[in-house]
């Protein structure tokens, strides 16, 4: 019995940049359970680089990547640490948008320096998890400088502890209108990204929209999440849609999903990819700066900008290389980010397009049914990948999530989108159908959120551990060089 497929072993040599990565994240956590001192591991990283270079060996080359990570880490950790449970002077940075509550906001702060009873100043370089009253509204992009106390995290959670300090963090602090010293904008691109960020808040406003469609509005398009009710915010958690109202990678694959669509032609022409590309990677910056350039926003147009340009290679060890590659630069230059979740969500979530949903849509001809695969085939390999990492992270899976979630991509597309086009051609002819689009689009997603999130078993808790975690992931892998190894056969007739 013969059969269409042929297994052919599975070319390693073409993924040179994902063979890199594993071992430079593993020296960056070998600093985390190993102390050295920062030259001699300095010096050993250059005696195997030189021995690499004279003896060509693999093993040499392990070493030295290995050796890479680890003084990454131990680089990002020169900082003096700010003495806690005492009053003591801050200077931070804010540098993602506030996750708003009801009566206060939470914000992830790095702190720069501190000040000592002497009145020296100290680089420190860690961060801090900040909580504001209802007296001071925090904003990305401010740097601050108040008199604070910074409190150890709970003992009683020791995981969650040992995992914060991982990620940089050295507790949390509290901060009012009454500890409050200075606040004012940072230099570099901060200003302008706040800038085009608040022009895009402004444009967004002179919609005449509903208070729950406009709040939707804001919170997808432009990251602004002040208008979010708490009913709002309890309904799309409760449905696992919350990704939506909280700007991502998400949100960047929206951008880049709706331009190729509709430059879906230029591939006709010569050289349209690189065209394509070309003029689809600006549009995705662009949108990152609109949403005011938060570091999980940066990180996405990154990486769907090396999406980019590895499709317009056609070649999907490429795209892979590329990802693979992206995420080595931003390791080494920020160790932290190997225990973000964030980081880790996204990386996962453009893999599996990469390595599922690309392959699976490849086939497909003719523009808008392609695109229809393509959102479903992305929202649900997404949304399966990322799901076992979710459940050892937080403990709950929403399985009703999962399946709305693909669908929810397309809803994210048309307010996305068209708050994108109004952003872009602000006429006042276009407002009426802008406004009614984006009314119905919205009005409709949120009553698909609401009418899930009243289910009984739209979620459930789930908690994995890291080996069921790491046993599920490493599953996954095999199946994909498993399905990349299956070649189908090539028939060749000859004219008798």
């Amino acid at each position: 019995m013969k059969f269409p497929f042929e297994f052919r072993p599975f070319p390693s040599r073409s993924l040179p940049m994902l063979r890199v990565f594993p071992p430079v994240a593993c020296g960056v956590l070998l600093a985390s359970v190993c102390e050295a001192p920062f030259g001699l591991l300095v010096g050993a990283w250059a005696l195997c680089g030189l021995c690499t270079i004279f003896f060509r060996s693999d093993i040499y080359l392990l070493a030295t990547l290995l050796l890479a990570g680890w003084c990454a880490a131990e680089a990002g950790l020169g900082g003096m640490e700010p003495p806690r449970d005492c009053p003591v002077l801050l200077r931070l940075q804010l540098r993602e948008e506030p996750r708003v509550r009801e009566r206060s906001a939470a914000v992830d702060a790095e702190v720069e320096a501190w000040c000592d009873g002497a009145g020296r100043w100290h680089a420190a370089g860690c961060r801090v998890q900040l909580r504001a009253d209802s007296t001071w509204q925090p904003q990305a992009g401010e740097r601050v400088s108040l008199i604070g106390r910074i409190r150890e995290f709970a003992p009683r959670d020791s995981f969650f502890a040992s995992l914060m300090h991982r990620r940089g963090f050295v507790g949390r602090l509290f901060v009012g209108e009454r500890n409050l010293l200075l606040r004012e904008r940072s230099d570099g691109a901060g200003p302008l990204a706040g800038r085009i960020h608040r022009e895009a808040v402004r444009r967004l406003d002179r919609l005449r929209l509903s208070p729950d469609s406009r709040a939707v509005v804001q919170a997808m398009a432009a990251g602004e999440r002040r208008y979010l009710t708490p009913e709002l915010r309890e309904a799309y958690a409760r449905s696992g849609t919350a990704h939506l109202l909280a700007v991502s990678g998400l949100h960047v694959g929206v951008v880049f999903l709706g331009v190729n669509a509709l430059l879906w032609l230029l591939p006709l022409m010569r050289r349209g990819h690189r065209i394509r590309s070309l003029v689809a990677v600006p549009l995705v910056w662009l949108y990152a700066f609109v949403t005011g350039c938060p570091p999980s926003v940066l990180r996405a147009a990154l990486m769907f900008s090396a999406l980019q340009f590895a499709l317009a290679s056609g070649n999907r060890y490429v795209a892979m290389n590329l990802l693979g590659g992206v995420a080595t630069v931003l390791v080494l230059l920020q160790p932290d980010l190997l225990y973000d979740i964030g980081f880790q969500l996204s990386f996962i979530a453009v893999a599996a397009i990469l390595c599922w949903a690309v392959p699976l849509v490849r086939p497909i001809r003719g523009g808008a049914l392609r695109w229809l695969a393509g959102t479903l085939a992305a929202g649900l390999c997404a949304s399966a990948a990322v799901a076992p990492l979710i459940a050892f992270r937080f403990g709950s899976v929403s399985f009703v999530g999962a399946a709305v979630n693909p669908f929810a991509a397309l809803t994210a597309q048309a307010i996305v989108g068209g708050a994108v086009l109004w952003l872009c051609l602000p006429f006042e002819g276009l407002r009426p159908g802008v406004e009614g689009w984006l009314e119905g689009v919205v009005r409709f997603q949120n009553a698909a959120v609401e009418a899930v999130a009243g289910w009984e078993h739209a979620a459930c808790e789930l908690s994995l551990t890291a080996g069921q975690t790491a046993a599920i992931y490493l599953f996954f892998v095999v199946a994909t060089l498993f399905g990349w190894s299956l070649e189908r056969k090539k028939s060749v007739f000859l004219r008798p």
